[in-house]
């Protein structure tokens, strides 16, 4: 099931910002689910994958798509540390319970060219520079307490996943993967 994933995955490096994806953003935007414009942006592999009817989505907002089993939350990871809640929340509890309740399976981590600064536009192409698909449970094992509010993860720990990452996509592991699907 992951390796499915993964397979299409590899194929989405380059994802070209349509109207349909500006529309959907202007959409969220209007409906209060970001603090900033600019962030939403990051949803564009979810509504890219979903519009081409690869990926399940769902109605909850505890997860961004259904995969056959898995119940995936994308995460752009894109600076220096993966920061998770802060002063205002908890994630870590908030993704525990999430798990519990069946919501929350995965996390698909991407590495983005997207300049964050600016919103995409019509035309625009981001490139996944890397992914890495990690279970939730060991992404909330791996969250460190942050002296700043909330907990942190160094992204090295993210890529360095030998469980399913483009940079491990080539190892013995995904070849035997690949068998067994055959």
């Amino acid at each position: 099931m992951s390796a499915e994933l993964c397979n299409i995955l590899n194929n989405f490096k380059d994802i070209p910002v349509r109207k349909s994806f500006i529309n959907y953003r202007k959409e969220q935007w209007d409906l209060g689910y970001s603090k900033a414009e600019v962030q939403l942006d990051a949803q564009l592999l979810e509504w890219y994958l979903s519009s081409l009817n690869l990926v399940d989505k769902t109605e909850s907002i505890k997860n961004d798509f259904r995969f056959q089993d898995m119940f995936v939350d994308i995460k752009e990871v894109n600076n220096k540390w993966f920061n998770v809640g802060g002063k205002s929340g908890n994630k870590k509890k908030w993704w525990t319970s999430n798990m519990k309740e069946g919501e929350l399976t995965h996390f698909l981590f991407i590495k983005t060219d997207r300049d964050q600064s600016k919103l995409l536009e019509v035309g625009d192409n981001v490139n996944i520079e890397k992914y890495a698909l990690w279970p939730a449970k060991n992404i909330i094992n791996e969250l460190k307490e942050s002296n700043f509010g909330g907990y942190y993860m160094d992204p090295k720990k993210i890529w360095n996943n030998k469980w399913f990452s483009s940079t491990h996509y080539n190892s013995d592991l995904a070849k035997e993967v690949r068998e067994q699907l055959k």
